[in-house]
């Protein structure tokens, strides 16, 4: 009995495996070409070539061209008896050509699995480049830069272009003359431009002279103007440029501001004035100076439109009397921030004359003022010498002739006693006083000599 039922089993196994048989495939719906602007969608549809209904599992990806994966999608079920849209997709892709890759997995016996995956290339467009130049304006440009103006780019003179359209531009060749030429005086380029002279809706391109020399110029009246081939897009002309600053346009008011290259101008009157900050005085742990200390100073300035040039570090007492030597900064460049660390040497006050307590530093040119308070105590006695020096009676200042006269009569002139006190001298004033006994005894050897017989 058991083997006449396995004998029936194996005879109704291949009609039972075959009626279980399909032949399923998978299309990938859209465009080959898409349109920039167009809203791009893919749908995944299967065929039924023979099989009955059926589960799918339904894979999907985006590659670039590299082979990259850019829009990975989560696998999904899908049930169909006959052909059929399984699912559609808006990737929202940039601009560039993809290829898109499907594959359905089945749940029947698939006697084609060649047809169980498929693939797209797509190319989407760029924004389409307009041929209506006639918005396309200067905006900003630096005739008088800080610092070398023939200065390759991003630093040196510049010109931005804006695009006010809703279509890119492509400026390549577009030429940019001066005041006093008529060939052109500068292309834009790559070279010129940061690689790019696609300017985009709504957009800037700055181009750079890049070491072109003589191009802006800044003495008396200017003018800039913009071709494409001989035909005159703007122009603008200009005068009296101030150093650091550049012409702007706002509200089609051409002012003077601060440079804004790539960004949109607005209205904010430059700062001509300059700014000074002592923003730090580096003491000890105890937060206190000491008499004949070399200080550190950092300061923060701001050199704003002033041909002064000239900064002066010192500290004060309460009676504005100078206790410090003089440390002077020169700054040349305008509309430029400094941040500098200054050395102070403080008087040694050997002789203490100044008391403990409060003092100022003072930070002072460029028309402006700053100050702040430290304390300082106590001497640096490494910079003092010690000095001892005897005082002498008014009984003992008799000249030598008194003195004589009372010993020769014999009288006894009272004794004082002989005081004494210990003084500072600071080491600087020592040698000081050491190089004047020098310099008078080498200049009277030379007058000696000078008055000395010839013995040849």
């Amino acid at each position: 009995m058991r083997l006449y039922l396995i004998i029936i089993f194996l005879i109704l196994l291949p009609t039972v495996y075959a009626s279980n048989e399909c032949d399923w495939g998978v299309g990938v719906v859209s465009n080959n070409i898409i349109d920039y602007n167009n809203n791009f969608s893919f749908t995944v549809r299967v065929f039924n070539f023979f099989g009955e209904k059926t589960n799918f599992t339904v894979v999907r990806s985006i590659e670039d061209i590299y082979g990259e994966i850019v829009r990975e999608y989560k696998n999904i079920t899908c049930e169909a008896t006959r052909d059929k849209n399984c699912v559609s997709n808006k990737p929202d892709l940039s601009p560039g050509i993809y290829q898109i890759k499907v594959s359905i997995f089945p749940d029947c016996n698939d006697t084609e699995l060649a047809n169980n995956r498929d693939s797209k290339l797509i190319i989407i467009l760029p924004e389409p480049l307009s041929q209506d130049y006639s918005k396309l304006k200067i905006n900003e440009f630096i005739p008088d830069s800080v610092g070398d103006d023939d200065a390759s780019m991003p630093d040196g003179e510049w010109v931005e272009l804006y695009n006010p359209s809703k279509y890119s531009l492509d400026l390549e060749n577009f030429s940019l003359y001066d005041n006093l030429g008529i060939e052109v005086d500068m292309f834009i380029s790559n070279s010129n431009t940061m690689n790019k002279t696609i300017i985009d809706p709504y957009g800037y391109l700055v181009v750079y002279m890049n070491g072109r020399h003589g191009f802006l110029n800044n003495d008396g009246f200017e003018k800039i103007s913009l071709y494409k081939d001989n035909y005159l897009i703007d122009e603008v002309s200009y005068s009296n440029s101030v150093e650091g600053l550049s012409w702007s346009r706002v509200s089609d008011k051409w002012i003077l501001t601060s440079p804004t290259p790539n960004k949109e101008n607005y209205i904010e009157e430059p700062d001509y004035s300059s700014y000074l900050d002592i923003d730090e005085v580096y003491l000890g742990n105890d937060n206190k100076a000491k008499f004949g200390d070399s200080l550190r100073v950092r300061i923060v300035v701001y050199k704003g439109d002033t041909t002064k040039y000239n900064l002066d570090i010192y500290i004060i007492d309460e009676n504005n009397k100078q206790i410090s030597k003089r440390s002077e900064i020169n700054l040349e460049d305008t509309f430029t921030n400094y941040t500098l660390i200054v050395p102070i040497q403080i008087e040694p006050n050997c002789n203490k004359k100044y008391p403990d307590g409060t003092y100022k530093i003072i930070l002072k040119g460029l028309d402006e003022i700053d100050s702040k308070e430290i304390e300082i105590e106590d001497i640096t006695e490494s910079l003092c010498e010690e000095i001892k020096v005897e005082e002498k009676t008014s009984s003992e200042k008799l000249s030598t002739f008194q003195d004589t006269k009372n010993l020769e009569f014999g009288n006894e002139t009272s004794k004082e006693s002989i005081t004494s006190s210990i003084v500072y001298q600071s080491s600087d004033v020592k040698a000081r006083n050491f190089g004047i006994y020098f310099f008078f005894l080498f200049y009277l050897l030379i007058f000696c000599l000078g008055f000395m017989p010839d013995v040849g």
